[in-house]
């Protein structure tokens, strides 16, 4: 084809792609109005409660309780990914809620599937509390994704096929796959942008959070369904940019409730890769938030940075690392991470973390090195739920702390005895 033909067929895509965003956001500024008509008629209100039980002296950290559909999430907790581990394991692990990328999910079974059988509860064998994530896969896919104001495109992970996802049909896949809470779609993170990138990003952000508000009141008004939808502040690594985003989305919510709307049930903060050395970034975004609604923060890897992101005002966390260092046989414990592969292990008959209460110390080290050297997938199954369990009781450890009056001297424990780990973060977080 001419290079001539290949330029006028791309600027006319790139015409029909800002024909359609324009489109999107007539749609957005009628849904609004019918969707938030008719949940004010209902009396309908954003499913989720939360409620601070008590805070620290010093600091934002707080102790609280997040009361969803399906159950209560006593905070600060972690959520572990419902793909690495079995839902009859969930209890050994003590979670409280899971969380799945609703991308990949949609991708390999189909959201009309996960709705069919009830949801993503149902589905997994799961009861209480769901979280998903519109699109943690595309996090780690800015090369292969195409973003414009409308949407993303991207190539399916199970199968290759083009697709595409908006930020409505974001809200409709969470609305399928029946679960509690569900966040924003943002574009893609992109590492280290430029200042003008950063402030293009984080306008188009605010643009899809107004979008997949106004979807989210209007498929809520026809089905009646118990999802929660969360905002998601995005700045890369300018407080200004973050003060920004933060503010506008409180701004967003504030309006569409004052209008009859849901509003956002809380806030995810994203980007923040170390919350122990971007604090100053962290910060700025929570301290433009409403304090009686819970902030989330995903991609946590280290004790150190739970511990700070706590202190500044997040009650829920998440993150990929405990399956991707399992994946490598690096168990998370007590005493800082262990490689399991190594030979040291082989005759090693102690349980994985025997510092842990005894219903949480784990197979013996002896076994999964077996199983690693084997190659039999039960070792990535067995560590990858030992490295969630050690997140999910340091987390509820914290909580325990605080209510009984002594986080400091648990923080001080904690930090002295995994200090003698080497950190082993793998690159991209989720």
């Amino acid at each position: 084809m001419p290079s001539g033909e290949a330029a006028a067929i791309e600027q006319l895509r790139a015409d029909n792609r800002a024909l359609a965003a324009q489109l999107s956001t007539l749609r957005t500024d009628y849904r609004s109005i019918a969707a938030r008509g008719r949940l004010q008629g209902s009396g309908a209100v954003d499913p989720t409660r939360f409620d601070v039980e008590q805070r620290l002296a010093a600091g934002g950290g707080r102790a609280g309780r997040l009361t969803t559909p399906h159950g209560t999430v006593f905070t600060p907790a972690f959520v572990p990914a419902s793909g690495g581990v079995q839902a009859d394991a969930l209890g050994w692990l003590g979670a409280q809620a899971v969380v799945a990328d609703a991308f990949v999910l949609d991708a390999s079974a189909g959201a009309d599937v996960v709705s069919a059988a009830g949801g993503l509860g149902a589905f997994t064998g799961w009861s209480e509390t769901t979280v998903s994530n519109p699109g943690a896969a595309l996090a780690a896919q800015t090369d292969g994704a195409h973003v414009d104001d409308d949407g993303i495109d991207f190539r399916s992970p199970v199968d290759g096929a083009a697709g595409r996802i908006t930020p409505e049909s974001a809200v409709h896949t969470a609305h399928l796959l029946g679960v509690d809470v569900a966040f924003v779609l943002t574009p893609p993170l992109i590492p280290a942008p430029s200042s003008a990138v950063a402030r293009q990003a984080v306008d188009r952000s605010l643009v899809w959070a107004r979008r997949g508000l106004a979807e989210h009141n209007w498929v809520t008004a026809q089905r009646r369904d118990g999802l929660s939808l969360w905002a998601v502040v995005t700045g890369g690594a300018s407080e200004d940019h973050r003060r920004r985003a933060a503010r506008e989305l409180q701004a967003l919510h504030d309006e569409d409730v004052l209008a009859g709307g849901l509003g956002f049930g809380g806030y995810r903060i994203a980007g923040i890769d170390h919350a122990a050395a971007e604090l100053a970034l962290l910060g700025a975004a929570i301290d433009e938030l409403d304090d009686t609604r819970p902030r989330y923060l995903p991609g946590v890897a280290e004790a150190a940075d739970v511990f700070a992101a706590f202190e500044a005002g997040i009650d829920l966390f998440d993150g990929g690392e405990p399956a991707r260092a399992a994946a490598r046989g690096v168990l998370l414990t007590s005493a800082g991470r262990i490689d399991v592969t190594q030979p040291a292990f082989r005759a090693d008959v102690r349980p994985v973390d025997p510092d842990a209460a005894p219903a949480n110390r784990g197979p013996a080290r002896a076994y999964l090195h077996h199983l690693f050297v084997a190659g039999d997938p039960l070792a990535v199954t067995l560590a990858t739920a030992q490295n969630e369990r050690f997140l999910v009781t340091l987390v509820s450890g914290i909580r325990e702390a605080v209510v009984e009056g002594r986080y400091s001297e648990y923080k001080a424990e904690v930090l002295g005895r995994t200090s003698a780990g080497t950190p082993d973060r793998v690159s991209p977080r989720t």
